[in-house]
């Protein structure tokens, strides 16, 4: 895939990483592992409700692995190519763009949902 751009995973890019994801099994988390897949495909940074934050678009289940194990995760900023809802946010809609997610679970923190 051709993403936009690589995002440097530091402690402050993990804790403003967003989800409304169902928690990830074991399974898949064993799974991620096993094939060293670590990549995590979220939103350009969004600066609303508190501050900066990105939400995880796919891949939940491979930070949690890599977290696990003790890698750093590939954080991969989606363009519209790879997600069409990105494209509300290329606009400058930030509310169209969660409104996208109805009737999903609320946002939470990414990685303060569990340890893994």
């Amino acid at each position: 895939m051709a993403y936009r751009h690589m995002i440097e995973t530091t402690a402050e890019t993990l804790g403003n990483l967003m989800t409304n994801q169902d928690e990830p099994t074991e399974e898949e988390i064993s799974a991620k592992i096993a094939a060293e897949d670590f990549a995590v495909l979220v939103s350009p940074e969004i600066d609303e409700g508190g501050g900066p934050f990105r939400v995880v678009l796919n891949g939940l289940d491979s930070l949690a692995a890599a977290i696990r194990v003790g890698e750093e995760p590939y954080i991969y900023e989606a363009t519209a190519t790879e997600c069409d809802t990105v494209d509300y946010l290329e606009r400058g809609t930030v509310q169209d763009f969660l409104d996208s997610f109805a009737g999903a679970p609320e946002f939470v923190r990414a990685i303060s949902r569990r340890p893994w």
